[in-house]
């Protein structure tokens, strides 16, 4: 990640991620979200999976931002679902240089929603 101009770019690889539909949302695409210590969410766009794996470039508008991915019906939303694939959680020093590491995440179907 660096910071130029009044954004953050930053590179960013997924790797074993099901499809959606392969976890209990069928028809919904994974978005990326930046959101802010305000809350304020920005949608950077649709995870380009290829197959279970996805790298790409973003820029996120925040100095201090966590990322969230979310499933959507309508990959161009403009707040974020409930159907949370992956989050990180907002650094507490804006001043802080955060390591890269990696994270293994285990996604389960999610429990059935009651229908009206």
């Amino acid at each position: 990640m660096k910071w130029r101009k009044d954004s953050a770019e930053m590179e960013i690889e997924v790797k074993n991620l099901p499809a959606a539909a392969e976890v209990g949302w069928p028809g919904r695409q994974y978005v990326l979200w930046a959101v802010d210590r305000e809350k304020r969410a920005v949608n950077l766009g649709v995870v380009p999976l290829r197959s279970k794996d996805a790298k790409w470039a973003a820029q996120v508008p925040f100095r201090v931002f966590g990322l969230l991915v979310t499933a959507e019906e309508d990959p161009k939303a403009t707040v974020p679902g409930a159907q949370v694939a992956l989050e990180s959680l907002l650094p507490t020093d804006a001043d802080l240089i955060i390591p890269v590491f990696r994270v293994d995440v285990a996604l389960t179907p999610p429990p059935s929603e009651p229908r009206p």
